[in-house]
């Protein structure tokens, strides 16, 4: 017995220490890192919004409202079509994305997997890319339907797609994130796209612009490129967008509140798709047709603009050339863009996803005071459209003295921070559809935070942090608005690159670089999914 006393002091002196809380001090290290890459270009933007002295001094020489009213004596017409235009495409994407959700995840439709995958190719390309393909498609005078309308004799333009809603093409995004086909991903989706739609810039710059259609985001490029800036108004008009985030975000916390939408439980259950019988063709073939509109006729456009020395749809007169690949191809700023927005990608993909895992935790599973408001703080950068927040960006770490301006270091901080909504969101609905009480057996069992979050929570996330991943990997090769203000002569990435090309050097090479961007991430993809193909089949 006298053998045993020493080791039962030191077990109990042991037990007796006070033990490390890991949740506590991981929760507060990511509160201050995501508070201070949020807040800081948040004052940034409210003091610009207040300025009505020299735009180009900081902080600002005199302050007032005058932005901000002038946004509702001048501003109007922008403002409408800003809303219409967002609510419009909201409701087209969730109404037929989940319709195709629908289809792909719960009836026995033909093909399912190779449709699901092909529906995805839309997303892989930028929307400067997507827009510029209906332009091309659709443009007046010189659009291939119309070029064959005029060469079959008739006259005048038979489509105009600037006379259209822009933005259609964001039923791809939908597509991605309402995989979870509850409550929270319908409505999170819904708040995704609305936002998405509100700061979309390269779609409304290809098609609204030359039809005279103006939204907030060109009219903000506009100040900006005026002499002098009018940083002020563009500051304005951008915090204006938050009071209706704000208003959407309160209605998802309140509906999400009242219920329990949890799908995954101890219990083993696993849905099975439903016999549609002969419907199940009629279902194929509306996927067909999505896959024909949204993913063949634009590719096979830019293709066949990309090989071409001056696009037309008129064989005879077509010149065929790969000149186009050779010139983007040689271009050494061209590939250096396109290596470093792939390894953007992947970092921040790779670092967001666990950070991003970490804050929904913190959102919906701990007692946190005030875990509302981390929400609020983590979907602002999503309600200010990014040419914005880049803008603000680019003023804050001007004046911190850390020399990353220019670097990728600013590029990959930037990215990390817009992609927040986009990876919290899509987490979100994950999260709320694992049982509480899967957690709580391992907390009554003894383990810790850490162990919990190693053993239970992540396990029932990994293919929910993969879809976030894949989500927040393209969304980062095909970020413009937040690299225009930010990408130095050495840290160039592919969007703006596309963007320059586009206003320099017409839409044949235009073409070629964005299917040469589109080509690329496919294969990069390609390579992550075969190295992650046991994950992968937990996805469908």
């Amino acid at each position: 017995m006298r053998g045993a006393e020493p080791a039962l002091t030191l077990l109990t002196a042991e037990a007796l220490r006070p033990r490390r809380n890991w949740q506590a001090i991981i929760t507060l290290v990511i509160l201050l890192v995501v508070g201070f890459l949020v807040i800081l270009p948040m004052v940034f933007l409210v003091g610009e919004s207040l300025n009505i002295g020299d735009p180009m001094s900081f902080p600002p020489e005199a302050y007032g409202i005058k932005n901000y009213l002038a946004i509702l004596e001048e501003d109007v017409n922008v403002l409408v079509n800003t809303v219409i235009i967002a609510v419009m495409a909201t409701v087209m994407a969730i109404v037929i994305g989940f319709t195709l959700a629908w289809i792909l995840t719960r009836t026995n439709v033909p093909g399912r997997d190779k449709l699901e995958r092909l529906m995805e190719l839309p997303y892989y390309m930028t929307p400067l890319v997507g827009a510029l393909a209906w332009a091309v498609i659709a443009g007046p005078k010189s659009g291939f339907v119309n070029q064959l309308w005029k060469g079959a004799g008739g006259s005048g333009d038979l489509v105009d797609v600037y006379t259209r809603v822009m933005g259609a093409s964001k039923l791809r995004t939908t597509l991605t994130v309402t995989l979870p086909l509850v409550m929270p991903g319908v409505l999170g989706a819904s708040l995704f796209v609305f936002a998405e739609m509100l700061g979309s810039f390269a779609a409304a710059l290809v098609l609204g612009i030359p039809g005279r259609i103006y939204v907030i985001t060109t009219a903000i490029w506009d100040s900006t490129l005026s002499y002098p800036p009018d940083y002020g108004r563009a500051s304005a008009m951008g915090l204006a967008l938050f009071v209706v985030m704000f208003g959407m975000l309160t209605f998802y916390r309140r509906v999400i509140a009242r219920g329990s939408f949890a799908t995954i439980t101890g219990k083993a259950f696993r849905p099975r798709p439903m016999d549609m019988g002969r419907m199940a063709w009629v279902l194929f073939s509306v996927c067909l047709l999505y896959v024909l509109l949204a993913v063949v006729l634009p590719i096979a456009a830019l293709l066949f603009t990309s090989l071409q020395r001056f696009a037309t749809v008129i064989l005879s007169q077509a010149e065929f050339t790969l000149a186009n690949y050779q010139t983007a191809l040689s271009l050494g700023p061209v590939r250096t863009a396109m290596g470093n927005s792939l390894m953007l990608g992947f970092g921040v993909a790779s670092v967001g996803v666990l950070v991003m895992v970490i804050l929904v935790w913190i959102i919906y599973r701990s007692q946190l005071v005030g875990r509302g408001a981390v929400e609020y703080l983590v979907m602002f950068p999503q309600a200010v459209p990014r040419l914005v927040f880049g803008l603000a960006l680019l003023w804050a770490w001007l004046n911190i003295p850390i020399p990353i301006y220019g670097t990728l270091w600013l590029l990959a901080l930037a990215y990390f921070t817009v992609m927040l909504p986009l990876g919290v969101r899509t987490l979100a609905g994950v999260v709320l559809q694992i049982d509480k009480s899967l957690e709580e057996c391992a907390r009554v069992c003894g383990a810790g935070w850490v162990y919990q979050m190693r053993t239970v929570t992540l396990p029932l996330l990994k293919p929910g942090m993969l879809a976030a991943w894949l989500l927040i990997f393209m969304a980062c090769v095909r970020e413009l608005g937040a690299s225009v203000f930010l990408m130095g002569p050495n840290a160039k990435v592919i969007a703006p690159s596309i963007v320059a090309a586009f206003a320099s050097s017409g839409t044949e090479l235009t073409a070629a670089m964005a299917l040469i961007q589109t080509f690329t991430v496919i294969v990069a993809l390609a390579i992550l999914f075969r190295l992650t193909r046991g994950v992968t089949k937990e996805l469908t």
